[in-house]
């Protein structure tokens, strides 16, 4: 008798756990994806005076991941808005000084 089990994902599966007896057959494999942003551009920008709204031109030629953190360097929560695949803007409920890294 052979198990099916049917993976849907709309995020990478970190983990599956089957039955000891059980065989894994892939039945069919979706088209590639595009191609990536290269892995290697990344820009950090500092942002050395407290505000509200942080305008950051990375120029990447991408809507980069922003990850924000404070000059202590704990991470924030942030809600970053991509005006432009070159502009970024970062918005905080208060001023705040620190470093956002795009990726």
């Amino acid at each position: 008798m052979t198990d099916v089990v049917d993976v849907v994902s709309v995020a990478p599966v970190v983990e599956l756990s089957l039955a000891p007896a059980a065989e894994v057959v892939v039945v069919s494999t979706g088209p590639p994806g595009p191609a990536g942003g290269g892995g290697a551009a990344a820009y950090v920008h500092t942002q050395a005076v407290a505000s509200a709204s942080w305008s950051i031109p990375h120029n990447l030629g991408y809507y980069p991941t922003v990850s924000v953190f404070t000059v202590g360097g704990v991470e924030v929560e942030a809600a970053p808005i991509h005006t432009s695949v070159n502009v970024t803007v970062v918005s905080f409920a208060v001023p705040m000084a620190g470093t956002a890294r795009l990726l």
